[in-house]
């Protein structure tokens, strides 16, 4: 086995370098696509062992992993296709290319919401307790999907020169020429190595780190959790927060049509506002209940 590099340097220029491909026999395998492979069966297999512990069906775990694993992915492609058009606008069925990156977290959640809940509906299955088992394995599949965007140079963060800066070459840039932070980017560009760079955030390790902390609090929580969807409610408030802290130092995102408003800040501000709302709605229920 051996590296296909790219042009991506950590921390110092020339300190290191991370490649996009390995060679195995011959053929190159995308670093992105082991990923998302490792993903999926980090994913699968805490799933599985969260359901044993709560004793959910296999059977009804088994169809919702697919469900999960299916309607994620369409849902995460379809959801950046619609808000990042530009890539796909000369040739629309890149869309379905899954292996040249760009999944949208929310895009995920809103295909395998409904579509898990119909199921659990038509099983006659407990919806809040299975999102509780489903939204664990979700967590762990995180950190690989984050890793993965690394491999791929995504997303694009804003420029810095700071200590945990990443240079990367700019022809992975999206070209978004209305993008204010794009063009501080090219505006700022150097050499490394005879290749034209530049130097920006690294979102995708941020990612990962966010991913390590959510997971952390998803396990500290099930211990003290109350009742069945208490822990999936958790899961949507810190991805919420965390998107709402990676938006921040993203260059390149996906944005409503026509504006320079992101789409996924203002979806996170809209699922923490409505899980305030559950939460208030809730304790005016108990208070109801003993006061009645």
């Amino acid at each position: 086995m051996t590296l296909e590099t790219g042009t991506v340097y950590f921390f110092e220029q020339g300190m290191a370098e991370i490649p996009e491909a390995v060679s195995l026999f011959g053929f190159p395998v995308s670093l992105y696509g082991i990923c998302m492979a490792l993903a999926a069966v980090a994913g699968v297999s805490v799933t599985l062992r969260e359901a044993r512990k709560r004793k959910l069906e296999r059977e009804l775990v088994l169809t919702l992993l697919w469900i999960t694993i299916l309607t994620a992915l369409f849902g995460a492609r379809v959801y950046y296709a619609v808000f990042q058009w530009h890539p796909f606008s000369g040739n629309p069925f890149l869309v379905f290319d899954f292996r040249s990156g760009g999944l949208a977290y929310f895009g995920a959640l809103f295909g395998v919401w409904p579509a898990a809940k119909w199921y659990c509906h038509r099983k006659e299955a407990d919806f809040e307790k299975a999102a509780d088992v489903l939204c664990v394995g979700a967590a762990v599949a995180a950190i690989p999907v984050w890793l993965g965007c690394a491999f791929m140079r995504e997303p694009v963060g804003r420029f810095s020169e700071g200590i945990f800066s990443v240079r990367i070459g700019t022809e992975y840039l999206p070209r978004e020429a209305d993008s204010a932070l794009l063009e501080e980017l090219l505006s700022k560009t150097y050499k490394i190595n005879d290749e034209l760079c530049i130097s920006m955030h690294p979102v995708a390790l941020y990612g990962v780190l966010s991913a390590l902390l959510i997971l952390f609090i998803l396990w500290i929580t099930k211990r003290f959790r109350k009742q069945d969807g208490d822990l999936f409610q958790m899961y949507l408030f810190l991805n919420a927060v965390s998107c709402l802290v990676l938006e921040y130092f993203r260059a390149s995102r996906c944005r409503i049509w026509g504006t320079e408003i992101p789409i996924n800040s203002l979806v996170a501000v809209v699922i923490l506002l409505v899980l305030a709302a559950v939460k208030i709605r809730f304790r005016q229920g108990q208070r109801n209940r003993r006061h009645g």
